[in-house]
């Protein structure tokens, strides 16, 4: 029976080892792509696909892959079952040159030791795993175009590089987003290549548009960039409304005629500047703002996006006595025909949009001590002259009060109003047989008037008082008076009224001396009518 047995055994052994002779065992391999370690990444893998031939008579075959030296799979020693795969992917490859073995080994049936083992066939390979090293713009990153190693590639490229490389690069001038982009050697924002190693700040490499970078070492997730110049477009003009005139700007120090176009390379100032005022057919256009809210005329500033600045002018009319002027107002009085009211008068302006001629008036006692002071009328274009129903001339040391009057300029264009500048004239109140004892009628149909009002002349007043006021538009008035405590002591108004001026006489002679209070309340008619509500103080003195 033993001799049975051990035939039976030197008969499956020679059985292999004929089968071994026969079919010799090998293995063939193939690999992915290159070992690239990606842009961003510290490490690579690498793939690599088997096939094998005469494994089929090895004892427990297994493929042992060793990487500089270090065995990656198990040995023969640990796991019970054959290693024949596929393929392999080996992980954590570091930039730079590996040692790669593979070898195809068995279980010696002989000694049966795991130790010491049936090597069938080694193949070594040598595997250099490159790195990318990111080529870019400073500008419109997946769009803009670059040169790398004479061929156009998008920004950013990540070219694939081993130590020793040389990069050709070349900036490519290109438009994106209404810019032109250059490469810009005018000696103000220079462009140039500058690099960074990873983590690291950039570096200076070239004011050249074209260039080169050797690779090295630790150029693993350098970025290379290229830094172009956008131009941006600044425009500057005038803009002085009612007028056809361009007048000048300065730019850089150059007066030239707008509109003035400049090209300026981003990052650099530009200095602009415009004139304080003009002065046309009798306005004064002064200087108001820039277009972007700057105050002042002269404006230096840096540019980094394309510009539009307009110098925006605020016209205002020349109306006073001043010959260097033109003495275009003129404004006078009636001649001293004492006893008759106050009327102004005053020269047409010669500027058709001056659509509006405004009074202001200032009371005072004949000893100094102010009464009132405002708009009194407005009155449209073509009316050259108005008549105050409140004061007549005065004549001598018999006059009560001293009165200014100013009439100013409305230019329609800017809504602006010339000049306050008082002209004094001597008044008294009117006789009062010559006063009406109840609400008077609108002044005048032709007074244009835009704003609500209220005043009382005189004040301080014995025993009576005009109350003038003013109303945009039509609407409900009441005008009441009170005391100190509260109380109504009069009602002089309760009615609908048109747009107009109108006055109201308040008789105080049954009342002791001392302050009252008038109050108006206007409710207009008009759907989005805001209305008026107001309150003033006078003296009695008796």
């Amino acid at each position: 029976m033993v001799i049975k047995m051990k035939l039976t055994k030197i008969l499956v052994l020679t059985l292999i080892i004929l089968s071994s002779n026969i079919f010799p065992q090998s293995f063939t391999y193939t690999s992915s792509s290159p070992a690239v370690i990606p842009f961003g990444q510290q490490t690579a893998s690498k793939t690599f696909f088997f096939s094998y031939s005469g494994t089929s008579g090895l004892f427990r075959p297994k493929l042992l892959v060793i990487v500089d030296g270090t065995l990656k799979t198990n040995d023969l020693c640990h796991g019970e079952e054959p290693f024949l795969p596929s393929s392999y992917t080996i992980n954590n490859l570091t930039s730079g040159t590996h040692t790669i073995l593979f070898r195809l080994v068995s279980i010696n049936t002989q000694t049966m030791n795991c130790y010491s083992v049936l090597i069938h066939k080694e193949s070594e390979v040598i595997l250099p795993v490159k790195f990318q090293v990111r080529i870019q713009n400073n500008f419109a990153p997946g769009v803009s175009t670059i040169i790398v190693d004479y061929a156009n590639q998008t920004s950013p490229f990540d070219r694939t590089s081993f130590i020793g490389d040389n990069i050709v690069l070349s900036a490519v001038e290109q438009t994106y987003s209404n810019y032109n982009y250059i490469w810009n050697n005018s000696g103000a924002n220079n462009s140039d290549w500058k690099y960074t190693l990873e983590n690291q700040q950039f570096q200076f490499l070239s004011t050249s548009q074209s260039t080169s970078y050797n690779v090295s070492a630790n150029d693993r997730n350098t970025i290379i960039q290229a830094n172009l110049r956008k131009q941006c477009n600044v425009t500057v003009r005038n803009q002085i409304s009612g007028t056809t005139i361009q007048g000048t700007v300065t730019v850089n120090g150059q007066t030239l005629t707008p509109p003035v176009y400049k090209t300026v390379i981003e990052q650099n100032t530009i200095s602009v500047g415009a004139p304080a005022y003009y002065i046309v057919n009798g306005i004064r256009y002064n200087f108001n703002t820039w277009s972007d809210e700057y105050v002042s005329n002269n404006y230096t500033f840096t540019i980094n996006q394309h510009k539009e600045l307009i110098a925006k002018y605020k016209g205002t009319a020349i109306f006073n006595e001043v010959a260097a002027d033109g003495n275009l107002r003129n404004q006078h009085f009636n001649d001293p025909r004492y006893a008759q009211n106050v009327t102004v008068y005053w020269n047409e302006h010669p500027n058709a949009d001056v659509t509006a001629y405004k009074i202001y008036r200032k009371v005072a006692m004949y000893n100094g001590i102010p009464v009132s002071e405002g708009l009194v009328a407005t009155v449209p274009r073509g009316t050259t002259s108005w008549q105050d129903a409140d004061y007549i001339i005065g004549e001598g040391q018999n006059t009560e009060f001293r009165i200014d009057y100013s009439v100013c300029a409305y230019y329609s264009i800017n809504q602006t109003t010339s000049e306050i500048i008082y002209q004094r004239v001597a008044a008294n109140l009117p006789p009062a047989a010559n006063k009406q004892t109840a609400e008077n009628e609108l002044q005048d149909k032709n007074i244009i008037v835009d704003n609500y009002s209220v005043s009382n002349y005189p004040n301080p007043f014995n025993p009576e008082t005009t109350i003038s006021y003013q109303l945009p538009e039509q609407g409900h008035v009441t005008i009441k008076v009170y005391d100190m405590l509260g109380k109504e002591v009069a009602e002089l108004v309760n009615g609908i009224k048109d747009m107009g001026i109108y006055t109201a006489i308040f008789d105080a002679c049954n009342l002791s001396t001392g302050i009252y209070v008038y109050s108006i309340q206007v409710k207009g008619l008009e759907e989005n009518s805001k209305g008026f509500t107001a309150s003033k103080k006078m003296l009695l003195i008796k």
